[in-house]
C-alpha cells in the first residue's frame, strides 16, 4: 500500500522534467552560410576591428574548409594582422598563404604600400614578389 503514492510521485516528475529538456522539434536551428560569413569579417575589417576580423576570417575557414575564398581569407588574415600591427603574425600568416596557395591570385600578391616596410622587416626583401594593382578591393 505505501507503493503507490512513491509511484504516483515519479510520473509527475517525470513530465516536469521532460518539459525542462529542449525539444528538438521546438528548437531554432542556426544556419551559418558562407557569403554571410565572409562578409560579416570583412564588415569587421572596414571598421578597424581586425582582431575580431580575424577570429571571424578563421571561423569562416573552420565552417567552410571547401569555399573557394579559402585562400583570399587566409591572405586577409594576414592583412588584419599587419593593420593591428601584429607583425609576427602577420609575418606568418602571410608566410603561409604564400606557401600553401602558390598559384592563386593571393598567394604572390604583396602586402599594401604603407605597410611594406614594417612587413619585410620582419619577412625580408623577397617574401612575396610584387604584384601588379595592390590589394583587391575590400
Amino acid at each position: 500500500f505505501r507503493q503507490a503514492p512513491r509511484v504516483l510521485w515519479i510520473l509527475p516528475a517525470l513530465v516536469f522534467i521532460s518539459f525542462l529538456l529542449p525539444s528538438p522539434g521546438l528548437a531554432s536551428r542556426i544556419v551559418i552560410n558562407s557569403e554571410d560569413q565572409y562578409n560579416f569579417a570583412l564588415k569587421m575589417m572596414e571598421k578597424g576591428e581586425y582582431l575580431i576580423a580575424v577570429g571571424e576570417f578563421e571561423r569562416f575557414i573552420q565552417f567552410f574548409p571547401h569555399d573557394r575564398k579559402i585562400p583570399e581569407a587566409n591572405f586577409l588574415i594576414g592583412v588584419c594582422y599587419l593593420k593591428a600591427k601584429d607583425y609576427e603574425n602577420a609575418r606568418n600568416v602571410l608566410q603561409g598563404t604564400h606557401s600553401k596557395y602558390p598559384d592563386t591570385e593571393v598567394g604572390g600578391k604583396a602586402p599594401p604600400t604603407q605597410e611594406r616596410g614594417a612587413l619585410q622587416a620582419c619577412l625580408g626583401e623577397d617574401a612575396f614578389p610584387q604584384m601588379e594593382g595592390g590589394l583587391p578591393d575590400l
